[in-house]
């Protein structure tokens, strides 16, 4: 089975928790946020079950070229890596109608480019 999925949506790097003063642990407001939306917007698209067997994700991160960037490759931050981390936190976690573990990913292919507008294409393909 394979799950196309397109979220307009900013893409927005994961970033490390933070430490407060009173030595806890916190997640900036804005990430929660971000992964809210995503969950929400996944929600809204896809009412299936959860995929129980190994997955392959294919993602594609599309942010609006700035006026100032006249180079074709995206080459600047955000880092791909850190863009996956926030996909999968929102969306392969155990509350999450795509992927209860994401432990069953057993293949990654991810792409971060300019265009018209932003969004983010997610594959999910059973294997």
């Amino acid at each position: 089975m394979e799950l196309h999925l397109k979220f307009n949506i900013k893409p927005v790097p994961w970033s490390r928790p933070r430490l407060a003063k009173s030595g806890h642990f916190f997640t900036k407001k804005e990430d929660a946020i971000y992964r809210r939306s995503l969950q929400y917007l996944c929600k809204e698209q896809y009412q299936g079950g959860a995929f129980c067997d190994a997955v392959k994700i294919k993602i594609e991160f599309v942010m609006k070229r700035p006026k100032t960037v006249t180079r074709k490759n995206m080459t600047i931050k955000p880092d791909l890596s850190n863009l996956i981390k926030n996909v999968e936190d929102a969306l392969f976690c155990s509350d999450s109608y795509l992927l209860v573990d994401d432990a069953k990913i057993i293949g990654i292919e991810a792409t971060k480019s300019y265009g018209d507008s932003d969004y983010i294409n997610l594959f999910v393909l059973s294997v």
